[in-house]
């Protein structure tokens, strides 16, 4: 007496252990470090409007290690002194150049969407640019897979760069 009904199950299952052993690499969970960088200049203000969007738990523990103190970003308990520590992080973390003129960068603001925190700064007396420094180290000291997404818009044309720990900075040509 053969048991022909048990064949089937038997050739799935080991079709699905097959299938997990090939591909158990792709089922790992990988975690990714990357932040947001938007540079768009406005010719009505003659400014870079600059937007950091930055994962906020790995953000509060940069913000820890330079301060010594977590800041409890996004929490009921947020430190007083976070957008202190928020706004000198990321202006020493960033810099750019408009036509080998270094800019001065301005803390606006920041908050929080989700789990990412956007930081918006602002460069003022910027007429027109050829070229664009861009310098981002933010999270590069504490994360060795980070990688800095840089999107820059000048006069209706976009440019992209990833920076990271081999190229921290780049120069764009408008």
């Amino acid at each position: 007496m053969q048991h022909h009904y048990l064949i089937r199950p038997i050739k799935i299952i080991g079709l699905l252990v097959t299938l997990l052993i090939i591909f158990q690499g792709v089922l790992v969970a990988h975690e990714f470090y990357v932040s947001i960088c938007k540079i768009k200049h406005n010719p009505a203000t003659q400014a870079f409007d600059i937007s950091i969007r930055i994962f906020t738990n790995d953000f509060d523990a940069a913000l820890t290690a330079t301060n010594g103190e977590s800041p409890r970003l996004d929490t009921a308990e947020e430190l007083p002194e976070s957008a202190a520590w928020v706004a000198d992080y990321v202006l020493g973390k960033l810099q750019l150049q408009a036509d080998d003129r270094p800019l001065t960068l301005r803390f606006l603001s920041h908050r929080y969407d989700y789990d990412a925190t956007e930081v918006l700064l602002r460069a003022d007396s910027v007429s027109t640019v050829e070229k664009l420094m861009i310098q981002n180290e933010i999270l590069l000291d504490l994360l060795d897979g980070q990688t800095n997404i840089v999107r820059c818009q000048m006069n209706g044309v976009k440019k992209f760069v990833n920076l990271g720990k081999t190229l921290p900075n780049e120069t764009i040509t408008f």
